[in-house]
């Protein structure tokens, strides 16, 4: 990995970061804008890379909110690089959705 790509996904990281700041009310409590940095970033830099902003920007936004589900947000740090991976899979093979068949969708 070189120097580029490791300063990408730190600004990646910071913007996953300060997307945590920026709450939207909802009713269930607030929704962050964490999530969306890391989706750019499987787009932009591959699944892998994708992967690594979605798990340490939310740790890190976990740290700034002051980790008010204590050990679990390890468990969503987890999940949520899965997931971020899983997109940049399907992103990189061009399935819109994850049942489209090689025939067309539907």
């Amino acid at each position: 990995m070189d120097v580029r790509k490791i300063s990408t996904i730190a600004i990646f990281i910071a913007l996953s970061a300060v997307g945590a700041m920026i709450k939207v009310p909802s009713p269930i409590g607030s929704i962050a804008l964490d999530s969306f940095p890391a989706l750019l970033a499987a787009v932009v830099l591959g699944p892998v890379s994708g992967a690594i902003v979605a798990g340490l920007g939310h740790i890190i936004s976990a740290f700034i909110g002051s980790m008010p589900l204590g050990p679990f947000h390890f468990l969503i740090m987890a999940e949520m690089a899965v997931l971020v991976w899983m997109f940049g899979i399907l992103y990189i093979h061009g399935k819109k959705l994850p049942f489209e068949t090689s025939r067309g969708s539907w």
